[in-house]
């Protein structure tokens, strides 16, 4: 499994560096403004995309069947993909705590946000990648589309609900969304699993 992951990396490396600038110009421009969701919001984006990527470069080059043929299981080529996504997920969401240094987005507003935003993206990473292994990533890219949009206008709700709870259940709501995202995670890789035992290479 962990020479899939490297395949993979090597893969997207190219793709990656050009996200890793797009969210640095994104993170430049919450500190001007003083916002963090702007930054935040690319995060969605790059979670739910970056393993996309690197499926779409495996199907085209019906990749899967090699490795299949050589003995990888297919446990473990769905958890390669999942591995990926967290790997590229972690340290874009562990720099939105930079912006506490900040002394005006140093409050319990910024934390709320950075956790509902992190959960959000672990639902996109969830909802995306069943999609893409059940229908394959070119049928899917319609589907992707509406999942990045939901999950984007399920986070504007959020900042909008904030706006009217007070600052411990405005934490609260998101320290829950935060552990949603990560039980819809362990729940999608479930169903990958399932959905691509049942694939005929």
């Amino acid at each position: 499994m962990f020479g899939v992951m490297l395949k993979d990396i090597k893969n997207v490396r190219g793709q990656l560096l050009y996200y890793a600038a797009v969210v640095a110009v994104f993170f430049a421009i919450g500190i001007i403004l003083k916002n963090v969701y702007f930054y935040m919001g690319a995060i969605i984006f790059v979670a739910a995309v970056l393993p996309i990527s690197a499926l779409a470069y495996d199907e085209k080059d019906n990749w899967d069947k090699f490795a299949l043929a050589s003995g990888v299981t297919r446990g473990q080529l769905v958890i390669a993909r999942y591995v990926l996504g967290i790997v590229a997920f972690v340290p874009f969401f562990g720099v939105g705590f930079l912006f506490f240094v900040m002394p005006a987005l140093r409050n319990t507003e910024t934390l709320s946000s950075l956790f509902v935003f992190g959960g959000i993206g672990l639902l996109a990473m969830s909802a995306a990648l069943p999609t893409a292994f059940r229908l394959g990533v070119e049928k899917a890219r319609a589907a992707y589309t509406v999942i990045l949009a939901c999950a984007l206008a399920f986070g504007i709700g959020i900042s909008l609900l904030f706006a009217r709870l007070g600052i411990a259940s405005g934490l609260t709501a998101a320290s829950v969304i935060f552990a949603l995202g990560i039980v819809g995670l362990l729940i999608s890789v479930r169903i990958s699993e399932a959905i691509y035992r049942a694939k005929d290479f």
